[in-house]
């Protein structure tokens, strides 16, 4: 049995935003892979406990991180703050790979390997791989990026905001991946992106969101689903939906209801035109109420994770071009549809409220997807452990 340590920025419990449940999928498909996992959390004590509340078969630990910045750091900090956007695409003062990283972090993994003896230690984000750097040749290092962070702040500089999380530019990120074993990369684009970023000397691996399918429920009154958190990309993409794709819809199909659920449910007011559920405990209640689950992206890099979650709910779903990303395109009208532009969008919505026999259609294809989407990734997570073999011998 492996032992693997996983270092990430932020508790797993409560899963209330796709990075959460992106770790806490990939925790689990370890363990069925036959690992045997620990994980470190820093920065939330609260969260810390619940994840060792939820995880009581796992050892979890907590790094109370130092947050004092240095000098050169803040100055940073206030030069993004002051300048405007316009300025700031021309001159975007990325991190640098390490800024962000907890002092003494790297010490205490280096500390919890030679008391536990780990095969595979893995970090969540390039911005921690300097957690691995003080660890031997007998243990695999792994970085699980979730995510392009090279320049990320472009796509919030579309949006007309300023970035609220860490970007970097291409050497800083080269920098952090190439301290790894094995890269995941969350969907082949990205994987194709790292591999010529390390000019193909580290193995890279795609890794998408495992999800086991739900058997589908059909749903005959006419619910639409948006559920996400509350950032940046999914408020673009809600107020998209509200501004040019509703109205149209409600006119045609009158009885058309709209349910917004997770937190982005709090950056819109209260309103009789659609339903608030806020934060949702139990997904499958959510989902089972839901003949349609929409994703309306604009904008956005790595997995849409609430797409490929709803289609393991064997949901019916509709996206755009941004909220396919990742997926594979020809099972597009067999387990999903995508929508080329708003006028589209809006039909294809129409028709799934109408057309019982293409829910029931997508449904069935969606869970097909989903087996061959989940074995792809099982069978990527073993070739990764034989490599771990491999590479201590």
């Amino acid at each position: 049995m492996k032992k693997v340590l996983m270092i990430t920025n932020s508790p797993i419990f409560p899963v209330i935003n796709g990075s959460r449940q992106r770790v806490y999928n990939l925790l689990h498909l370890l363990e069925k892979a036959g690992c045997k996992v620990d994980i470190v959390i820093y920065n939330d004590r609260n969260g810390y406990f619940d994840t060792s509340m939820a995880l009581k078969d796992n050892n979890v630990y907590f790094f109370d991180a130092d947050r004092t910045k240095s000098s050169l750091v803040k100055a940073k900090d206030k030069i993004r703050e002051k300048l405007p956007i316009k300025a700031l695409k021309i001159y975007s003062f990325p991190y640098g790979i390490d800024e962000a990283f907890p002092r003494g972090l790297d010490d205490y993994v280096a500390h919890l390997h030679e008391k536990n003896k780990y095969d595979i230690a893995m970090v969540e984000y390039v911005y921690l791989s300097k957690a691995l750097t003080k660890l031997g040749n007998d243990v695999f290092k792994i970085i699980d990026t979730h995510d392009v962070l090279a320049y990320r702040c472009n796509m919030y500089y579309s949006m007309n905001t300023k970035p609220r999380n860490f970007y970097t530019n291409f050497w800083g990120e080269r920098q952090g991946v190439m301290r790894a074993d094995a890269i995941l990369a969350i969907q082949k684009n990205e994987k194709r992106y790292f591999e010529k970023l390390t000019g193909n000397k580290k193995k890279v691996y795609c890794i998408g969101n495992y999800f086991k399918p739900v058997k589908e429920n059909f749903v005959e009154k006419k619910t639409i689903l948006f559920l996400g958190s509350n950032n940046d990309p999914n408020r673009q993409a809600l107020m998209y939906f509200l501004k040019d794709i509703w109205h149209s819809v409600k006119e045609r199909v009158p009885d058309a209801e709209f349910i917004i659920a997770g937190d982005v449910s709090n950056a819109v007011e209260d309103s009789e035109a659609y339903t608030k559920a806020g934060f949702v405990e139990k997904l499958e209640d959510i989902y089972q109420q839901a003949r349609v689950v929409i994703n309306p992206m604009l904008s956005g890099t790595g997995l849409p994770i609430k797409t490929i979650e709803a289609l393991a709910y064997s949901k019916a779903v509709l996206m755009t071009q941004s909220g396919a990303r990742g997926l594979n395109k020809n099972f597009n009208e067999e387990a999903f549809l995508i929508a080329g532009n708003t006028d589209d969008f809006a039909n294809k919505l129409v028709e799934l409220l109408k057309n019982d026999d293409l829910i029931k259609k997508l449904q069935s294809g969606s869970r097909k997807y989903m087996r061959k989407y989940n074995s792809m990734i099982y069978h990527n997570i073993k070739q990764i452990l034989n490599e771990c073999e491999m590479d201590v011998r």
